[in-house]
C-alpha cells in the first residue's frame, strides 16, 4: 500500500518512494495480543535503501539524508544482502541512552547516529510487505547478528 505525507514536500521523492511508518501519539499503546509496540525516540524517520554496494538514506519527506548520516550508511552498507529497504530511525543517543534530537542535527550528532531499525520492507529484490511483522523483523534480526559477526 501506498502512503502519502499528510504535510506536503517540496522535494520530489524517488520514483516509488515507500513511506515510512509514522507512529500516532496516543494517551495508552492499545492492549491485546494482536498489536506490537516500539519506543518512539526523537529522530529522524527514514527509510534506508540499500542496492549493491550503494546505499541512499530517505527521510520521510523525501530528503536525502545519505551525506547527512556516514555512519548509518556504512552499517547499511555492510548488511549480508545485495539489496534491501529498511524502515527505521537515525537516532544520537546520550551517554545515559536516551535520544538525543539537538545533537541529531549537528553535523558531530549526526556523524555519530545509529540506526535503530523497525522492519524490513524488501531484501534482495523480494518485497516482503504482505508477510506477517514478526517474520520481517525476525529476517531483519539474522541480518544484524549476521553483521555482527563479521
Amino acid at each position: 500500500m501506498w502512503r502519502t505525507s499528510l504535510r506536503p514536500s517540496r522535494r520530489t521523492p524517488p520514483a516509488g518512494f515507500i513511506l515510512p511508518c509514522q507512529p500516532l501519539l496516543v494517551d495508552r499503546p492499545p492492549a491485546g495480543s494482536d498489536w506490537l509496540h516500539e519506543i518512539k525516540h526523537d529522530c529522524y524517520r527514514i527509510i534506508a535503501c540499500k542496492e549493491g554496494s550503494r546505499v541512499t538514506l530517505w527521510s520521510r519527506h523525501g530528503t536525502n539524508f545519505t551525506d547527512r548520516l556516514p555512519k548509518v550508511a556504512e552499517a547499511v552498507c555492510s548488511l549480508a544482502a545485495d539489496s534491501a529497504l529498511i524502515d527505521g530511525e537515525a537516532v544520537t543517543f546520550r551517554s545515559d541512552g536516551h535520544s538525543d534530537f539537538a545533537a541529531l542535527r549537528t553535523k558531530a550528532g549526526s556523524a555519530r547516529a545509529c540506526l535503530v531499525a523497525f522492519d524490513l520492507l524488501n531484501l534482495n529484490g523480494e518485497d516482503l510487505r504482505q508477510r506477517p511483522l514478526e517474520e520481517r523483523r525476525d529476517e531483519l534480526r539474522q541480518r544484524r547478528r549476521q553483521h555482527r559477526v563479521q
